[in-house]
């Protein structure tokens, strides 16, 4: 497959996919998607990318990227009971209202177990009994990305079993966001990187370069 431009995407160092949505599509990223959806031709491409390399996809809100997520979650997920190793999927979302709508798409449309976390929840007070007895419990985790940073720095959680990160507006990734600091702190000092699909409608921002030379730093690294 190859893009617009010419260039084979599974060449480059990372993805940048941006298509335009038909008015078929604008209610997709709603938390009750059909679980017998039919993805239309954009999604699958960006879908048949992100399974292979480490893909940010730049769509209009509304677009499905969501719908694209949950195709990997599915996907990935059937692999996560293979073998005695636990793995697991986490979703990062930057608000509660986010967190809580993504937690809802891929509870009802994966047969995956599913948890969310927030500081609403008292997460912040939990010990790593709590965090043990959650990572046992369930397949994939939807969560803000500070819960994250937290149960990482605090090594509740260990870096090295999960298999598979979604990045929710992952354009806030620059200077002291969470985001960021979970990549610089984690991601870019694991052995074995998890996968990364990062979804935002909004590519350029104010500080867009420092998100753009962040990402080509993470990515560039993913076969290493």
């Amino acid at each position: 497959m190859h893009s617009p431009d010419g260039v084979n995407p599974s060449k480059r160092s990372f993805e940048t996919m941006n298509a335009k949505p038909l008015a078929s599509d604008m209610n997709v990223d709603t938390p009750r998607a059909p679980s017998n959806f039919i993805p239309r031709d954009y999604q699958l491409k960006v879908f048949e990318v992100a399974m292979r390399r480490n893909t940010i996809a730049v769509l209009d809100t509304g677009a499905g990227k969501t719908i694209i997520a949950v195709m990997m979650i599915k996907d990935i997920g059937q692999s996560l009971k293979i073998g005695n190793q636990k793995k697991l999927i986490i979703f990062l979302a930057p608000t509660v209202h986010l967190v809580h709508q993504q937690f809802e798409v891929i509870k009802v449309n994966t047969n995956l177990h599913v948890g969310e976390y927030y500081g609403a929840k008292g997460v912040d007070e939990w010990n790593i009994m709590s965090w043990e007895k959650e990572i046992n419990e369930h397949d994939v985790l939807v969560m803000t990305p500070q819960i994250l940073l937290d149960a990482l720095r605090k090594a509740f959680l260990r870096f090295e079993i999960v298999c598979f990160i979604i990045i929710d507006e992952c354009h806030r990734a620059t200077g002291n966001h969470p985001y960021a600091k979970i990549m610089k702190e984690f991601y870019s000092n694991s052995k074995k990187k998890p996968r990364i699909f990062g979804m935002t409608a909004s590519p350029v921002i104010r500080k867009g370069y420092e998100f753009c030379d962040l990402i080509l730093h993470i990515f560039s690294m993913q076969d290493t």
